[in-house]
């Protein structure tokens, strides 16, 4: 018996590489990319911006009220994992607010 997987999965894998940089007092927006059966992003470790936010869509969005480079870590999980503890794939991201 021949048994063949349509639309099989692949690995999942964020595909944002680097993020835009910030102005202090100016409104920051970027989303992050992921590959694959994608379901929640999770910030893992570091610091963001002060005044900026990061939701569980993979959005990261606010006014930066600070200049500096702030370096954190983002995962994602797959559809259906709601925890941090299911992250399936991480990456380290930074982002520059200047004056």
């Amino acid at each position: 018996m021949l048994m063949i997987a349509l639309g099989g999965c692949c690995d999942q894998a964020i595909l944002t590489n680097q993020l835009p940089q910030g102005q202090v007092g100016a409104a920051y927006l970027a989303s992050l990319r992921a590959e694959c059966d994608v379901g929640q992003w999770f910030l893992i470790s570091g610091t963001l911006p002060p005044g900026v936010g990061f939701n569980d869509d993979g959005v990261i969005s606010g006014v930066p009220s600070r200049a500096g480079i702030f370096t954190f870590t983002v995962g994602v999980t797959k559809t259906g994992s709601v925890a941090p503890s299911d992250v399936n794939v991480s990456k380290g991201f930074e982002i520059v607010v200047v004056e």
